[in-house]
């Protein structure tokens, strides 16, 4: 899947002083809510057509959407429009809501303060709302591009007097999720970081099964697990470089997990039999009979080829590696359970589990480029 690039414009018109300060959002009318089908909550936007450098893009491009923003959407006729603050830049990456791809976007917020005689005028046009920083960050139906903004922008929903005696601006945590994560990272406890990726586990599957670009994933459940599991992984080996002033948990490691199912989607090639049913239960054999013999018998066939290279990659890894995944996948223990059962720190665990399946698609890798690498 070819990844998109777009620069975007976020226009933050804003209203009021310091912590009380407030900003326009709206329902934007082609971006709904995968859960609920409802408008996000969106900031004014434009899409930026880039130049060739930087420089450019801030110069004239940067200017000529946001004199669009003013006069398309708040209805504002400035000649010269002048902003007052040019906020640092933010990067996300996500699937187009509108286009159903993989996108990574550049966004460019700007600051616009509105004077009070055109408060009213403005919501009343985009039918949205004024919210402070926090009010907006706690609202479920927030777009991730404008928490983006709201996250990493130098904005009131960063609170002075967490400053430390350097003077380095602390984010104020946005969430419990955040700040548990924030606090593992500080501390670098790996051990931390599983109890909390299991608690948002679901909340992670429904975001692969929501994203348009993730979704095919839930053809082979065993792609799933993986994703979360090589996501999990990941984000132990990079605990140290979350930082809550650059974005939330939920965020850092959405991020990560669509990373690992796009690379998981890449790679998959035919249909893939899993060893396992919906529920979690180990699959035994193909259930019914119904359907085409041939295709029922070329997915038996597959069943038992899964189950022995699995069976190999189990033998290679050792016996302390095999009742950790049985632990896991036939017992069904978390991880934080099989760490305190084994005596191993969570960490060893999830990558005693990314061995097996490393290990089981160097298997599979060997026997199909034939005999001779396979001895």
């Amino acid at each position: 899947m070819t990844q998109r690039r777009i620069d975007v414009l976020h226009v933050l018109a804003a209203r009021g002083e310091g912590r009380r300060r407030q900003y326009l959002f709206y329902p934007h009318r082609k971006w709904t809510s995968p859960d609920s089908g409802r408008p996000v909550l969106a900031l004014p936007t434009k899409k930026i057509a880039t130049g060739r450098t930087a420089s450019s893009l801030a110069a004239a491009a940067l200017r000529r959407s946001f004199t669009a923003v003013l006069h398309d959407d708040l209805g504002l006729a400035v000649e010269r429009p002048t902003w007052e603050r040019r906020l640092p830049r933010a990067g996300l990456e996500m699937c187009s809501p509108t286009q159903g791809v993989p996108t990574t976007y550049t966004i460019w917020p700007v600051l616009l303060p509105v004077d009070p005689p055109q408060h009213d005028a403005l919501r009343a046009r985009l039918g949205g709302r004024w919210l402070t920083g926090r009010e907006a960050l706690r609202h479920p139906l927030l777009s991730p591009t404008a928490r983006r903004v709201l996250e990493r922008g130098d904005l009131p929903s960063f609170d002075p007097s967490t400053a430390g005696e350097t003077g380095e601006r602390k984010a104020l945590p946005v969430d419990k999720w955040t700040a548990r994560l924030a606090a593992a990272a500080r501390a670098g406890d790996v051990n931390a970081l599983g109890p909390l990726f299991e608690e948002m586990r679901p909340w992670l599957r429904a975001c692969l099964r929501a994203c348009p670009c993730t979704n095919p994933l839930f053809q082979v459940r065993d792609d799933v697990e993986d994703a979360l599991q090589d996501a999990v992984v990941n984000a132990l080996s990079h605990l140290h470089a979350f930082d809550p002033c650059l974005g939330s948990a939920r965020t850092w490691l959405w991020t990560l997990t669509r990373n690992c199912a796009v690379t998981i989607l890449r790679r998959r090639g035919r249909p893939i039999v899993s060893l396992f049913h919906e529920d979690g239960r180990p699959r035994e054999e193909i259930a019914g009979d119904e359907g085409d013999p041939a295709d029922l018998s070329e997915e038996r066939e597959e069943l038992v080829i899964a189950r022995r290279r699995l069976e190999q990659a189990l033998g290679l890894c050792g016996d302390k590696v095999r009742l950790a995944w049985e632990l896991r996948h036939l017992h069904g223990k978390q991880y934080d359970e099989i760490a305190e059962v084994m005596g191993r720190p969570l960490g060893t665990i999830a990558t005693w589990m990314h061995r097996v399946k490393t290990v089981a698609r160097e298997v599979a890798a060997a026997e199909e480029e034939g005999p001779t690498r396979g001895q």
